[in-house]
């Protein structure tokens, strides 16, 4: 019996492929315990500095996070009191913050503007927004001057205040001494008596020693007096007795105390708490003359290994550790980062709770992403470095990936925390399995190399090297095929790219065939280079952030780096200082997505998206399964849209069926005669795809 199916041919075109696009995934569920999380590809916080700004253009503030430690922003908008993570709001930021970040509103036109470190002191943007859209910017100063036209210094490690200080109506800074370290001093804003503007154009020198004091150490306060010992009354100006430390400071000020003047929050890069400072003077002419660990209508302060910093958000105090440290030197658990201390009219409560990273995927330190499978049906293997028996060590956490999402199935899998090792590596080819991991060795970590016929549970037994070099602790390593020949490359932390052709016999043994492979050599600005090859195309990342993609690399080609797409605009990633990649397939086959593990312990998820020259989606595909069928039979496409079926006189016997990208979705024929029928897709964007169906 033959069917008209002419209309087929009124599918669209496939336009020509011109490049990859990612965008980022929020919605793939995630779960752990069984309880699902609200932001499960936020990334992980490390050390968060806190601050507020209407970025949506909707009136009310969303909550900014930098995270000093790895060198990434987030952004979390407030939905019926939730904090949930926009990704996309983080690239209206500008792309140079370092250091620290402070919004803060220099010439009175009601919106904040943007303040951060630069090589040569502190650098201002101007948010040239208008009211109802997203924040814009401009550079206002590349760094603040005095009157002089000298540069006010501040330390990279150090958060100043930036407040109106003595009420005239412009921004003052204080700030510890940038040259011998520990006192304040304070710069007072000269706009509004030169202009009677506010402004940035002018600062002077107002006080040094601010609040008569040094600090000189962990629980070593000299008020009066300089660490020294000499009156402080007595040192000339500019005169630098004694350095005792030049590192980083953390500054809150706010009357904790009622009586209508600022106190003092401190911390400070190698001290485990936060010190309070009741100020009994003014604000411009502070007087301290003691500290406490503990606060008023709160008690003691949390604890962290090193360096905090203290936010108000609303009416609660968050507490984070503000360490740009790796996880070992210190034993900080990275995953526990964040404390919020609940606010109401009495106070503070006397108990932190977790903020933002109970939320999250956040797995402490370095999260490498091994994956195995498809985007309906796999295994991911996740190595960190965790808090393990109050000792810092590598771990490997196990979730499986099913058409529901994410969920934790095993933590410490294998028992891997009792190798000892740290920044964990999982690799797997042709039935071999390696696993490499970091010792500290003379002070030094080294990366040693190790491989099984047998899995992963004996993988630690037989250890291997690679010639003419020494794996260093942040080298990465990725295996690849091509035809019947096995290679390794070697992403080395300098920025150089190594090819070895690996010789898979009962013990494995590498050629090197390469260095400075593709041109990638040692390089101050491409560190912590890591690799992930993807059928012929070859995924890269590095300290920048930055997501490369090289197709058929194997024949030179250049490179890609505006892979994310935001708004419907192709951008750069910023990724943070340190990521590793791994790739999900898809059931189709081809469009893998990307999952990439962060410095800061989390995940982030990319979804694949082919764009063609016009701008459209492009390399639809529909699979189903089983066809023919006597009953029914599962759906699945590479996109979102509407399903249809149809019967061969064109006739639409079932519509408005929604369907997910990468999701199954059922279709019951049983209800319909024996024949043939036709799928129809229909996508948001526009396309759509149609196949046979055979009914029996």
């Amino acid at each position: 019996m033959k069917y008209p199916l002419v209309f087929i041919f009124l599918l669209l075109s496939l336009p020509a492929f011109s490049q990859r696009v990612f965008e980022y995934n929020t919605s793939k569920n995630f779960e752990i315990d069984g309880t699902p999380l609200l932001n499960p590809f936020a990334g992980g916080i490390n050390a968060a500095q806190f601050q507020t700004l209407d970025v949506t253009g909707d009136g009310n503030e969303e909550l900014i996070v930098w995270d000093r430690n790895t060198r990434n922003l987030l952004v979390f908008e407030d939905r019926n009191g939730q904090h949930v993570h926009r990704p996309d709001l983080a690239y209206t930021f500008p792309p140079d913050i370092s250091g620290y970040l402070i919004l803060a509103d220099f010439d009175g036109n009601g919106r904040k503007d943007l303040f951060t470190s630069s090589p040569f002191g502190i650098k201002a943007y101007k948010n040239t927004s208008t009211p109802g859209s997203a924040p814009s910017w401009e550079v206002a100063m590349e760094f603040l001057r005095l009157e002089n036209n000298s540069n006010l210094q501040a330390n990279n490690l150090d958060i100043p205040v930036i407040i109106d200080l003595d009420g005239d109506g412009d921004l003052d800074i204080l700030t510890f001494n940038f040259a011998s370290g520990d006192y304040l001093e304070y710069f007072k804003n000269t706009s509004m008596e030169r202009t009677g503007q506010p402004g940035i154009d002018g600062f002077v020198r107002e006080k040094i020693r601010w609040g008569n004091f040094e600090f000189c150490g962990c629980e070593h306060f000299a008020f009066g007096f300089t660490c020294g010992g000499n009156p402080i009354q007595d040192v000339q100006t500019g005169e630098n007795l004694r350095t005792e430390h030049i590192g980083g400071h953390s500054l809150l000020l706010h009357d904790f105390t009622g009586n209508g003047v600022l106190d003092m929050l401190l911390g400070q890069d190698q001290c485990n708490t936060l010190y309070f400072l009741p100020n009994t003077g003014t604000n411009t002419e502070p007087i301290f003359n003691s500290f406490s660990t503990a606060l008023p209508n709160m008690g003691e302060l949390p604890e962290f290994p090193i360096f905090h910093v203290a936010s108000l958000y609303r009416n609660d105090m968050l507490i984070s550790t503000n360490a740009s440290s790796q996880a070992q030197e210190y034993g900080i658990d990275f995953s526990t980062s964040i404390k919020r201390f609940i606010g109401d009219s009495n106070g503070w409560s006397s108990q932190g709770q977790p903020f933002l990273q109970q939320d999250m995927v956040d797995l402490g330190e370095n999260a490498r992403p091994f994956f195995q499978g498809n985007q309906q049906d796999g295994e991911l293997l996740v190595s960190s470095n965790q808090i393990v028996q109050g000792e810092v060590v590598g771990s490997i956490t196990k979730f499986s990936l099913d058409q529901n999402g994410f969920s934790l199935l095993e933590r410490d899998y294998l028992n891997f925390s009792q190798l000892g090792f740290t920044d964990l590596q999982l690799l797997e080819v042709d039935g071999y399995h390696f696993f490499a991991g970091v010792q500290i060795i003379n002070f030094n970590p080294v990366r040693k190399l190790f491989w099984s016929r047998n899995g992963f549970q004996h993988v630690a037994q037989n250890e291997i090297s690679l010639p003419e070099i020494t794996l260093r602790g942040n080298d990465h390593l990725e295996f690849f095929k091509e035809e019947s020949d096995t290679f390794l490359l070697v992403a080395r932390q300098t920025g150089e790219l190594i090819l070895y052709q690996a010789n898979l016999n009962d013990s494995p043994s590498f050629t090197l065939l390469e260095r400075n492979y593709l041109g990638f050599g040692d390089n101050p600005v491409n560190r912590n280079r890591a690799v992930k090859v993807v059928g012929g195309d070859l995924y890269m990342i590095d300290q920048r952030g930055i997501l490369g993609h090289y197709p058929d690399f194997r024949q030179g080609s250049n490179g890609q780096d505006n892979l994310l797409e935001i708004n419907g605009t192709t951008t750069t990633t910023r990724l943070g200082r340190n990521s590793w990649i791994s790739s999900i397939p898809s059931a189709l086959g081809g469009n893998d997505d990307l999952l990439l593990g962060t410095g800061a312990g989390g995940l982030i998820y990319l979804t694949y998206k082919e764009v063609a020259t016009d701008g459209q989606s492009s390399n639809l595909q529909l699979k189903i399964y089983p066809n023919p069928t006597t009953d029914v039979a599962q759906v699945i496409t590479n996109f979102t849209g509407e399903l249809q079926l149809i019967n061969p006189l064109g006739q639409v016997l079932q519509e408005g069926v929604a369907i997910q990208s990468q999701s199954l979705t059922q279709i019951d024929l049983r209800n319909f005669p024996k024949g043939v029928y036709i799928i129809r897709v229909l996508g948001t964007d526009g396309g759509r795809i149609s196949k046979k169906i055979i009914k029996l």
